[in-house]
């Protein structure tokens, strides 16, 4: 069941830019933050919606929203 209401940001990975995040996902030698905020912007891609992700990484949906729009630059 889909929590919030509906967003703007919609992130559309390229297969090159998914694969990239992935492989961050699955690294044992970078930061653990890199590595959540991989995940963040996957799940957004998946298409969840950002209170559903905030759920899932357990973190506020506006920080969610803050990385989302980061990822984007």
């Amino acid at each position: 069941m889909a929590r919030g209401r509906k967003s703007s940001l919609v992130v559309l990975l390229t297969a090159t830019k998914r694969s990239e995040r992935e492989a961050l996902q699955r690294r044992t030698t970078i930061s653990a933050g890199l590595a959540r905020r991989a995940r963040r912007v996957l799940l957004r891609a998946d298409g969840a919606s950002l209170a559903d992700v905030a759920h899932r990484v357990e973190v506020a949906p506006r920080v969610v929203a803050k990385w989302i729009k980061r990822s984007r630059q």
